[in-house]
């Protein structure tokens, strides 16, 4: 379930699509004529909603108030947050994204109270004493200049005032938001191990009060998620293990998020589900090819006392097996070590008489030699 995008054609691919924001008020007003003396409520994001959002309710007849919210920025970079503070002092941070940043806790509590006296500042200036917004029964439209993280409109939520503080909203109206798969790994390249589906938690729960995840399994790049090739539901990790996934060949993953009402489609409870096409891909496989043959390998001794052995790289080699043997005969070679390098070292083999012959092969990685 999504929401309708209204696109005016002539403005699209323009450079300096408005004149100012007041231009921008009076097309939006042009989109937004059925509200047209509708009892509607316009709130203006501040600053740069504020003279979008005036010009447009005063052409519609609509009433104008604002909804304060600011988001949290980065230490080095104002445009773009990691949170939001709302005009009711709600905080939202974005929790995907914070372990990333490596911000320390007092960094972020720091930017959190900041923040705070923003938007404490902000409503003093804008709404000064007036009791705090009451939409019963008002349908309410949301304006602001542009959206640089998302943040700040995100944390705009509005509900119907006789419903407790921070309740869900109900009435499957909304589904979730939600990102999708993030990503699928096969658990074992060399057996048939499964497949661990990776994901970001929802944004949001739509109109329900929380939910679980769904995964659906295709073999082709394009399928569509459908219950025919639903593999799981009912999740409330963030990930899952396809122990079932079938091996030596491509898979494709995606995953929805059902919330917990009860009125639409979902496998998990008949809530409402997301409807996001992102697919993550992966082959289980069992094996892989053999490597192929080192074809060059030099000796040297290092200080009368070692011996330095070097070669070319195989394809397909993770790493190299090396064998020793007082005798050319290929029966008589043992093996002395393993390495991932291209070269490597014999301790004091070469400090008394005789002679040593040397042989390597690559390995896959599997573990399995090549010729």
């Amino acid at each position: 379930m999504g929401f309708p995008v209204v696109e005016v054609p002539e403005l699209r691919g323009r450079v300096g699509v408005f004149r100012d924001r007041v231009h921008a008020g009076e097309v939006l007003a042009g989109l937004l004529e059925p509200y047209r003396g509708s009892g509607a409520l316009v709130l203006a994001v501040p600053a740069g909603g504020v003279p979008v959002a005036a010009r447009a309710a005063a052409l519609l007849g609509l009433e104008l108030d604002v909804a304060v919210v600011s988001k949290i920025t980065l230490p080095w970079n104002t445009e773009a947050g990691y949170g939001a503070v709302a005009f009711d002092g709600t905080v939202r941070l974005n929790e995907g994204l914070l372990p990333h940043l490596r911000l320390a806790e007092e960094e972020v509590a720091a930017g959190v109270e900041e923040t705070r006296r923003k938007v404490a500042r902000r409503v003093r200036a804008f709404r000064g004493d007036r009791p705090p917004l009451d939409l019963s029964g008002r349908a309410a439209i949301l304006i602001d200049d542009g959206v640089a993280s998302g943040w700040n409109v995100d944390d705009v939520i509005l509900k119907d005032g006789t419903l407790p503080d921070y309740a869900a909203c109900g009435g499957c109206a909304t589904a979730p938001a939600f990102s999708g798969a993030g990503a699928a790994l096969d658990d074992d390249a060399c057996a048939a191990g499964g497949v661990t589906v990776t994901w970001e938690p929802a944004v949001s729960w739509g109109t329900g009060g929380g939910g679980s995840y769904a995964v659906y399994r295709g073999l082709a790049p394009d399928f569509v998620p459908s219950g025919a090739n639903l593999v799981a539901s009912g999740i409330a990790a963030l990930s899952w293990n396809d122990a079932a996934a079938p091996t030596d060949v491509d898979l494709y993953y995606v995953v929805r998020a059902e919330n917990d009402e009860a009125c639409g489609t979902g496998p998990a409870n008949g809530g409402l589900i997301d409807d996001n096409l992102v697919r993550a891909h992966v082959s289980e496989t069992t094996d892989r090819p053999l490597p192929g043959a080192v074809t060059t390998l030099g000796a040297s001794l290092v200080n009368h006392a070692h011996v330095r052995l070097g070669w070319t790289a195989a394809a397909g080699a993770a790493s190299y097996r090396i064998y020793r043997s007082d005798s050319p005969l290929p029966a008589t070679f043992a093996p002395i070590a393993e390495t991932a390098e291209l070269s490597w070292e014999d301790l004091n083999q070469g400090a008394g008489a005789g002679s040593s012959y040397y042989s390597v092969r690559a390995l896959n990685a599997c573990g399995v030699e090549g010729p």
